[in-house]
């Protein structure tokens, strides 16, 4: 039997629990260089035979305009290759920090629950451009790192625990073992 490790933009990983913590500040509405895209022609993605895992050559090109479009694209792969028996959860930051609605907390990766939290990463979409800031849209305004780490330090099997996450053993002995942090900003 072949196992794959989890990974996430290439970087491969073990572990039982993993959290994803997401940029998802306005400035991830830049868009990507035209240099990180494929040469040629891209007609939309590739017939995998069935049971083959997703990689980076899978990609939807023709739907990656945006840092955050790259980063949801790689997120939803990444939570596809997960096995059934890991647990997930996703982080986002912004101004402040919060998890998404499909997952609260370290969720189990059946197909069923990737399923849902990739539809919810499909229905973010930018608002509209605020005064005085990127006038490319908004998501979730500037980058507040620490609240997105602070967040996925302090999840637990039922969801954030909001007081002393630092001496509570939901934490430390139910928490991410696993932190995939993604940004393009300083915080």
């Amino acid at each position: 039997n072949t196992v794959t490790r989890p990974r996430f933009f290439g970087i491969e990983t073990e572990g039982e629990r993993f959290c994803y913590v997401v940029d998802m500040s306005d400035s991830m509405l830049q868009p990507i260089s035209p240099s990180v895209k494929p040469k040629g022609p891209v007609t939309g993605p590739k017939k995998k035979p069935k049971g083959e895992l997703l990689d980076e050559s899978d990609l939807p090109w023709h739907q990656i305009n945006t840092r955050f479009d790259l980063a949801r694209e790689h997120l939803k792969m990444s939570l596809m290759r997960l096995p059934d028996d890991k647990f997930f959860s996703i982080v986002w930051f912004g101004d402040s920090s919060g998890t998404l609605d499909s997952c609260p907390g370290l969720s189990r990766a059946p197909k069923a629950n990737v399923t849902r939290v990739c539809k919810e990463l499909d229905e973010i979409k930018p608002g509209p451009a605020q005064p005085g800031a990127s006038a490319l849209g908004s998501l979730k305004g500037d980058t507040n790192l620490h609240g997105g780490l602070r967040r996925a330090f302090a999840l637990s099997g039922k969801g954030f625990v909001e007081t002393d996450a630092f001496i509570d053993a939901g934490p430390l002995t139910e928490g991410c073992d696993t932190i995939f942090l993604l940004s393009d900003g300083a915080p």
